[in-house]
């Protein structure tokens, strides 16, 4: 008997795909490339890892400690620090006694907790806008690790005569004001941490700017006088003397504020501030015009009022004049307001 079959009578290839032959193969060269781009991640992230962590074993070193000197042929001055949270600059500002040639002293000492940060911290200074501008950026390095890579610099500068405008701007700032005049603006701002803090009167035909996430406004030991003064900080406290000016603004959120101020007269001004969390004790001096107080207690404590508040929590009214110039605005939890006669003593 003869059997047939139907189809093809060609051989069954055995290294058919059909068959799974090469399915091993493949399945190990896979596992191999993974193996290997997972042993090179493991390589880069521990070399990475050990680079952070060489400080914890090395020793506390030495300060690094710069001079320099020139002469005072700019008008302004601008002070930035960049890089790292690690980074902390302390800036004070000092008036030369005598200085026949204007010379400008810069000095400044770099510390911090190991060699390897240290290496990395960069000063440069130079003259910008043909000359006009001294200008001093200070880069820290970036860490894994900043609590371990701290860093500090503090900055000299002492300054024989005013300048025109004087800026310090940065994450992790201080500024500690002893020196002349400034003519026209002062800008100041911490995006973490700094303060401020004003020992000598400075007027300024133009603007006062103060910012700080995190620290102290003190103008309590001296007077400034703007067009424009702008004072925040989202947590801490603010002390402010100011005279002669057209607008202020301050903002604290969560601890007090006490200011001593004497508004522009016979032009329109208006002064706002406000406490979220906090008292507020303010002084205004010569004021005349319209009033708004407002607290979240039983209502603020007024004196030296001529007339009588038109309503009690928020308090309103006016002082001396209906038609006075001046607007004054203040909320706060609580709130103490005395307005001081013409004839009050002024600093």
């Amino acid at each position: 008997m003869s059997i047939t079959t139907s189809g093809s009578s060609a051989p069954l290839d055995e290294t058919s795909p059909l068959l799974g032959s090469q399915s091993p193969a493949i399945s190990v060269s896979k596992s191999l490339s993974t193996y290997l781009v997972e042993l090179m991640l493991v390589v880069a992230i521990t070399l990475a890892a050990l680079t952070q962590l060489w400080p914890y074993f090395d020793p506390e070193p030495l300060p690094i400690i710069t001079h320099m000197e020139m002469s005072q042929s700019f008008l302004d001055v601008r002070i930035r620090s960049r890089g790292g949270s690690g980074g902390d600059t302390k800036v004070t500002v000092l008036t030369v006694p005598y200085s026949p040639h204007r010379s400008v002293m810069v000095g400044y000492e770099i510390s911090g907790r190991s060699t390897y940060s240290l290496s990395r911290v960069s000063v440069k200074r130079e003259l910008e806008d043909q000359g006009t501008v001294l200008a001093i950026d200070i880069d820290y390095p970036y860490h894994w690790f900043p609590f371990r890579h701290e860093m500090k610099t503090e900055m000299l500068l002492a300054l024989p005569g005013a300048v025109r405008n004087f800026a310090v701007l940065g994450h992790k700032n201080s500024l500690i004001w002893q020196g002349l005049n400034i003519n026209e603006s002062l800008s100041f701002s911490a995006d973490t941490l700094g303060g401020l803090r004003i020992l000598r009167p400075i007027t300024a035909n133009s603007l006062i700017n103060v910012f700080t996430k995190e620290g102290i406004i003190h103008i309590g030991d001296s007077p400034v006088s703007a067009p424009s003064i702008n004072l925040t900080t989202l947590n801490g406290h603010i002390q402010i003397i100011a005279r002669e000016y057209t607008n202020l603004t301050a903002f604290a959120s969560h601890q007090s504020v006490q200011a001593d101020l004497t508004p522009a007269a016979k032009i329109r001004t208006n002064t706002t501030i406000r406490v979220d969390n906090n008292n507020l004790l303010a002084i205004v001096r010569n004021f005349e015009g319209h009033f708004y107080a407002e607290t979240k207690d039983e209502g603020p404590r007024l004196s030296g009022l001529d007339f009588p508040v038109e309503s009690l929590n928020p308090a309103t009214g006016w002082v001396k004049s209906k038609d006075g110039l001046g607007s004054l605005e203040m909320h706060s939890a609580s709130l103490r307001l005395d307005f001081e006669r013409s004839d009050a003593i002024v600093k």
